[in-house]
């Protein structure tokens, strides 16, 4: 942990953009668990992002089409983007725990 850092600027990167705001909130930890979900899907094309408390798919994920694993379980997210079915490599999408009320007509 870096405690005396008390601001972090994260324009024009190529990895994603700023956290959500509900990311944000939750403080440096879950702000740092969002920006190694991402790096790390750069390379395994996994994106996970569980328990960070976010209320929609981030916007972030689009970047990365080729994903062959979405982990966002224990999150907050009440629907799925119709444009899931961008990530035509896909395999398993894991939304367990979240408030999910329907899912778009393009998943199986």
């Amino acid at each position: 942990k870096l405690p005396q850092i008390k601001l972090v600027l994260l324009e024009d990167n190529k990895a994603c953009k700023a956290p959500p705001v509900e990311v944000i909130i939750k403080g440096s930890d879950t702000v740092l668990s969002y920006f190694r979900g991402f790096l790390q899907a750069r390379s395994d094309k996994i994106l996970s992002l569980p328990d960070l408390g976010m209320v929609s798919f981030p916007r972030d994920a689009a970047s990365h089409p080729d994903l062959v694993s979405v982990d966002f379980q224990n999150n907050q997210m009440q629907t799925l983007p119709a444009k899931i079915n961008m990530f035509t490599c896909i395999e398993r999408l894991n939304m367990s725990n979240n408030r999910l009320t329907s899912v778009p007509d393009n998943i199986g």
